[in-house]
């Protein structure tokens, strides 16, 4: 079974077509992997404020706490922090395929 790692920093409550797209993307997802086991899918959610949207059967959620819709001038520190959080989970995981969404304007 493969396993897929999806990570997005920007996700719902945040309002936006994006993320309500990307929410119906995962629910959809959950729907089908409760049909068929082929796949082992890992989000990988911002913080915890995510939690009310990520209520999947089938998608192992982790969340991380980002919070770069608050901090316009992210520091090196809490920066280099959040990326070896991220490096951590990944780690964990161990996916054969990491999908990454930059839905925030001007982020990428």
């Amino acid at each position: 079974m493969k396993t897929i790692a999806i990570f997005c920093y920007s996700f719902l409550p945040m309002m936006g077509g994006e993320q309500v797209e990307f929410s119906m993307m995962l629910n959809e997802l959950d729907k089908h992997l409760s049909k068929k086991k082929e796949f082992n899918v890992h989000f990988i959610a911002p913080n915890n404020i995510c939690k009310p949207y990520c209520k999947f059967k089938n998608i192992k959620t982790h969340y991380l706490s980002l919070n770069f819709e608050k901090e316009k001038n992210v520091k090196s520190a809490t920066l280099m922090r959040n990326v070896l959080m991220l490096r951590k989970i990944v780690k964990k995981i161990q996916p054969d395929l990491i999908h990454v969404l930059s839905i925030t304007p001007g982020a990428a």
